[in-house]
């Protein structure tokens, strides 16, 4: 082919590309581009640049950019601040459930693992309670420990498990009776977590057939208080969500749900939080345990140091904050 037609179908490619494109082609733009290659751009013209020129195209790097600006600048002050107010002031939020304000003192007894429970800590948590008068007390699960239902090994030499039931039983009454005198008008909920079910998953692990039988309820069941039986299901109050918890990262259980939330199941306290579209923010609260990290039952750690929280949660008109237990100095 001679030359000439040659750089006129290289030209005429040229621009037919940059039609497609609706810019200027690129070098690399030819990578892959059936009617052209750079190969055929160099053999006709010696370089793209001079096939672009020939072309009557300008090569990208010399087509003008759009300034940036900022046009905050490029208009009052005054007008944009009251326009920005404005528009902040009529800002309405209902994608996301968000707690009411004020929002009812509510007291959070984590972790329990009776009769494994720290009763100096539990004691605290019982001053704390009749100091604030809480309108909601809400315990977040693993009530009872249930060693000897567990599947990790375990000792045999410390009871038999209706010695475990018995004593365990007498300490969740006995917790629940200092709860309802310290606050008396208060809505009680109790919810279930892991522990709690051991022996129903026992027994579906041994003997499936036998599920209708297994009812752990009475177990949980004390005067005034409203039992949530299923260990899957949220207590939702006003916007927050309660649950036992089955992630561990503090946090984690927020971002699921992506709502408020409060969790126990970790033993370890504390409050984070997360920012959400509409300048609004979500957070998670764990309410540590009152379980005794050095009993026996819940020596779970390969050396004695932890990192296991005593403690309680409380939720006021200030929000979620966690109150630790502080042993006496020696």
């Amino acid at each position: 082919m001679p030359q000439g037609q040659e750089q006129h179908e290289v030209i005429a490619a040229l621009k037919d590309l940059a039609i497609e494109l609706g810019r200027s082609p690129r070098a690399q733009d030819l990578v892959g581009y059936a009617p052209l290659s750079k190969h055929r751009v160099n053999l006709a013209f010696g370089s793209f640049a001079i096939a672009m020129k020939a072309a009557g195209l300008e090569m990208a790097k010399q087509q003008s950019r759009r300034k940036v600006t900022n046009e905050i600048f490029e208009r009052a002050i005054e007008p944009h601040l009251v326009e920005q107010h404005e528009r902040q002031a009529g800002a309405r939020f209902s994608n996301f459930v968000l707690p009411s304000d004020p929002y009812p003192t509510t007291v959070i007894i984590g972790d329990f693992h009776a009769p494994f429970q720290h009763q100096a800590a539990t004691d605290f948590a019982i001053g704390v309670i009749d100091q604030v008068k809480p309108a909601r007390v809400v315990q977040m699960g693993d009530l009872r420990d249930m060693f000897s239902a567990s599947k990790y090994p375990r000792s045999h030499n410390l009871f038999t498990p209706k010695e475990e039931i018995d004593a365990g039983t007498k300490a969740c009454t006995e917790l629940w009776a200092r709860i309802r005198e310290a606050a008396p008008g208060a809505e009680c909920f109790q919810l279930l977590g892991n522990h709690d079910v051991r022996p129903y998953k026992r027994v579906l692990e041994a003997c499936p057939e036998l599920e209708m039988f297994i009812d752990l309820s009475p177990l949980y069941t004390f005067p005034g208080v409203r039992l949530v039986e299923d260990p899957r299901e949220e207590l939702e109050l006003d916007g927050v969500f309660f649950h036992h918890g089955y992630m561990t990262k503090l946090g984690a259980n927020r971002d699921f749900m992506n709502a408020c939330s409060v969790t126990g199941h970790s033993h370890r306290a504390g409050v984070v939080y997360r920012a959400i579209w509409g300048g609004h923010t979500i957070w998670e609260l764990n309410a540590g345990t009152l379980g005794d990290p050095e009993s026996k039952g819940l020596s779970y750690t390969p050396q004695k140091h932890h990192h296991q929280t005593l403690g309680l949660g409380l939720i006021d008109r200030l929000g979620p904050r966690f109150i630790p237990y502080q042993p006496k100095r020696k």
